[in-house]
């Protein structure tokens, strides 16, 4: 029995030795098989020794050039993983102190390096992983206090932070991208890099309807960027016109906005809300006949001034869908107007010319909706809707022009979708 353990634990040490010889050689597949079959006996998985030279295999064995991206970043994980387990498993940590703890130094390297790549590549959901990843490392790593020559990692590497939240950004995950700029915010960091960490949140709070969280972020970008014009607009977006036309319908609502677009008529929220409730205000049982003409003219004012400041496809879709509206009201006012006289004549000619007008108006708004829409990454509900609605729209009009392939087009697009 003596003589047998003895027999197994020389063999194992042979069979490490062996493998460690293979990793000399930089031969990495077949020291990865090898650390692979060793640590799948669980007497060699209960201690430290196996687990260091897996990190140590895995982290040289992800730069092999054969390998993808994504499986060069689980590789440098698993030995990252592996590093840790044998710290666990060795309380004196021997191994990784003997080198100095380089290893985590230079997963944090490689990690940062693949995530730059990714980055040069468009490849944003790569670079997102690269440089999260390159946090987590260096997170651990300054909580152990661990230094490689001299150097420690700050206390916040708000480069590597930023980098993390612009690639969130771009790799469209909204969520994380603010809990990177939150950790900057947080930690009341500025200059005019991290300028886009305080307006991004503005942005998503005022998106969000929170105007708690936003008041708080803007009051931050007011005082660290006082001379940036965005957050006195932005402020009054949120919190001043919220305020201003609490518990308010109907005409004095509109009275109200008056008033704000007197005191802010660049505010581009004044503007296109206020749009939006003369539309409504127009088309409601609660107006008089005899004031349309002058709200419709307003409402065409004002929404104008709003796709001037701001182009989207909502300030679009409404001027599209209310001037084709508006060319059937005209339309049938034309058609009321029976009398034979000449000043009859005249008023009915120009009211049918007033409705072609209109037609022709609604083209480009119609068609810049459309751009902006198939711009989207992914079109909502009520995008769908208002992009299908553009598209009757567009389509009938130029059926009526007499310019079936265009119609057919946007028939086509609507269908499609």
């Amino acid at each position: 029995m003596l003589t047998l353990i003895a027999f197994n634990l020389v063999g194992s040490a042979q069979n490490l030795d062996d493998i460690n010889d293979m990793l000399g050689k930089k031969e990495y597949k077949k020291a990865k098989d090898g650390i692979d079959k060793f640590l799948s006996d669980s007497k060699n998985a209960s201690k430290s020794d196996g687990w260091y030279f897996k990190g140590r295999i895995y982290n040289s064995y992800s730069r092999d050039s054969s390998l993808n991206m994504k499986d060069a970043m689980q590789y440098k994980m698993d030995a990252f993983e592996a590093f840790k387990k044998s710290q666990q498993l060795d309380k004196f940590d021997i191994r990784l102190l003997a080198e100095g703890h380089v290893s985590f130094f230079d997963l944090y390297n490689g990690f940062f390096e693949l995530a730059a790549k990714a980055y040069t590549n468009q490849n944003f959901e790569g670079a997102f992983k690269g440089f999260s990843t390159a946090l987590i490392i260096e997170d651990y790593v300054r909580l152990k206090d661990y230094s490689a020559n001299g150097f420690k990692f700050p206390k916040m590497d708000t480069s590597l932070v930023l980098n993390t939240a612009i690639t969130a950004r771009q790799a469209k995950k909204e969520e994380e991208a603010v809990k990177y700029y939150k950790m900057l915010v947080d930690a009341d960091i500025s200059g005019q890099s991290y300028l886009e960490a305080y307006s991004y949140l503005a942005e998503y709070y005022n998106n969000k309807k929170d105007a708690n969280a936003f008041a708080a972020i803007a009051a931050k970008g007011k005082n660290f960027y006082p001379a940036e014009p965005y957050w006195e607009v932005a402020y009054y977006d949120i919190v001043e016109i919220e305020n201003a036309i609490k518990g308010l319908k109907g005409e004095e609502l509109l009275k109200k906005y008056d008033e704000l677009l007197i005191k802010y008529p660049e505010n581009f929220a004044a503007n296109y809300n206020y749009s939006v409730e003369l539309y409504k205000y127009i088309y409601s049982q609660d107006i008089k006949p005899a004031d349309v003409p002058s709200y419709k003219t307003k409402f065409e004012v004002t929404l104008k001034k709003a796709i001037a400041l701001k182009s989207t496809a909502e300030n679009n879709f409404l001027m599209a869908n209310f001037l084709y509206n508006n060319s059937f009201d005209l339309s049938d006012e034309s058609k009321k107007v029976k009398g034979v006289k000449p000043e009859d004549v005249k008023k009915r000619n120009d009211l049918s010319n007033a409705a072609k007008k209109c037609m022709d108006d609604c083209i480009p708004y119609g068609e810049a909706a459309i751009r902006l829409y198939e711009k989207l990454p992914k079109l909502k509900s009520v995008e769908k809707t208002n992009f299908k609605q553009t598209c009757d729209i567009l389509s009938e009009i130029y059926r009526v022009k007499g310019e079936a392939k265009k119609s057919a087009d946007y028939k086509a697009k609507k269908d499609a979708l």
